[in-house]
């Protein structure tokens, strides 16, 4: 059984006018799988649902081989072995990071006082934010409050961890420091991670889903998915006339996605974001703006 299967799964918001969700059937097991997708294609209500913040309008939900629809201690029971990192996570200002993260897992019901406070610090070691434990949320950085974020998420070792947009706000040295958390955590759990950053897909996750219109427009390992670029991706002294979308790199050519070959362009290797661009078709302009 695996850890997520959702069958025939809708949603729709302001009362039905907006699909989110469209009879979307996919399941998750071990390892970290990337979702992929333009703003409204129903990332964030797919991860919220798997995350037991909002229910299903129709279709069958299981996590951890219990149905979170069926009462609330189903979802108290998937709550235990679940850990999310919204896409906005208040954080109150007075308190410390260790306070907050504490306080949550309190919520947890990490009742022993000694055990919870090796948790608690665990978790921010983990983050690196084990120098920063005595500081007050609104004296750290916004990439150390996501990492505040993604350390409250990681309690208590969760068989199923939901992060959307988890690199938001974090350097490059901070986004290889989540990759490396991440990929320790995916040997014992089944991580869900959504994101714009195809470069982070492409170091952490074995498989990738394209969400667009609320429907799964691919769903495979990463490799898959950039061979289907291969071929359709130039280097060219000009931008392509009917390209999907091409820029102007460091060097002074363009990389032209899509369309007919320009005339004297090279093949260049194509890369995840190549390929998802492709995937996405007309959809492309509004995840890439070319130079």
């Amino acid at each position: 059984m695996s850890t997520v299967e959702l069958t025939g799964v809708s949603k729709r918001y302001g009362r039905g006018r907006i699909r989110a969700l469209a009879d979307v059937d996919i399941a998750f097991d071990q390892g970290v799988t990337g979702l992929l997708g333009p703003n409204g294609a129903g990332k964030t209500t797919l991860l919220r649902i798997v995350a037991t913040s909002i229910a299903a309008d129709s279709g069958d939900v299981r996590l951890l081989g219990r149905d979170p629809q069926r009462s609330q201690a189903e979802v108290t029971a998937v709550r235990r072995e679940l850990g999310f990192l919204p896409q906005e996570l208040g954080y109150p200002s007075d308190m410390t990071a260790f306070g907050f993260i504490e306080y949550v897992a309190v919520l947890k019901e990490w009742n022993d006082r000694e055990v919870r406070s090796q948790e608690v610090r665990r978790v921010l070691g983990a983050v690196g934010l084990a120098d920063q434990a005595s500081v007050r949320i609104s004296r750290l950085s916004g990439g150390q409050r996501r990492r505040v974020g993604l350390a409250q998420a990681l309690l208590g070792e969760p068989r199923l961890l939901v992060l959307d947009e988890p690199t938001t706000g974090l350097d490059p040295a901070q986004r290889a420091d989540l990759r490396r958390s991440l990929s320790a955590v995916a040997h014992r759990s089944t991580v869900l991670l959504s994101t714009h950053q195809t470069e982070d897909v492409a170091a952490l996750c074995e498989r990738v889903v394209v969400l667009a219109g609320g429907t799964v427009r691919f769903d495979g390992a990463v490799t898959d998915l950039v061979a289907t670029a291969v071929g359709q991706v130039w280097l060219a002294d000009e931008p392509g006339e009917d390209a999907l979308v091409s820029w102007r790199t460091g060097t002074g050519r363009h990389h032209v996605v899509g369309g007919r070959r320009p005339v004297g362009a090279d093949p260049a290797e194509p890369t995840l974001e190549d390929a998802y661009l492709l995937m996405l078709g007309p959809d492309a302009q509004r995840v890439h703006t070319p130079s």
